[in-house]
């Protein structure tokens, strides 16, 4: 198997595990119902945690990194999907799209009383999913100028 064919194949691997992931997190672990409060109150929760750090340091730093990185790969696997769109299409999806998931997938939590409804962790989210779009024009670039344009595209 040559390096395209693997890098195809472990591409596939990885985004079936990843959706396996998002479908556990969101969905199968959360089959639990509770009572909880809707807080669209913008930095909130984050001021909450900074106040009070050395009582819940894993949940600050899920706060911060899980819920930033969790969304990292979406934003560079909608990165690859676009990138033979008109850069207007590829502006708007990156920006909006984030948004709207992320802003249903909080509300759907509230919605079914499976998880808190946070406007931090909607944002949080979408700067991981952006940033992971930034990471995959930024892998791009390095590419092209390495390659002196021979190779446009890291991801095979």
């Amino acid at each position: 198997m040559n390096y395209s064919g693997f890098f195809k194949t472990t591409s596939v691997a990885f985004i079936v595990f990843y959706l396996f992931l998002l479908i556990y997190s969101f969905v199968l672990i959360r089959l639990e119902r509770g009572v909880y409060p809707l807080n669209w109150i913008p930095f909130n929760t984050i001021r909450e945690y900074f106040s009070d750090y050395s009582s819940i340091p894993y949940e600050v730093f899920m706060m911060f990194f899980g819920n930033l990185l969790y969304f990292t790969p979406l934003g560079v696997i909608f990165y690859l999907l676009l990138k033979k769109h008109k850069f207007i299409v590829k502006v708007l999806v990156i920006t909006v799209f984030p948004l709207a998931a992320f802003s249903l997938l909080e509300y759907s939590q509230y919605l079914f009383q499976n998880g808190f409804c946070e406007f931090d962790d909607m944002m949080m989210n979408s700067l991981g999913f952006w940033l992971g779009a930034v990471l995959g024009l930024i892998a791009d670039t390095i590419v092209k100028k390495a390659t002196k344009g021979r190779v446009t595209c890291f991801w095979g």
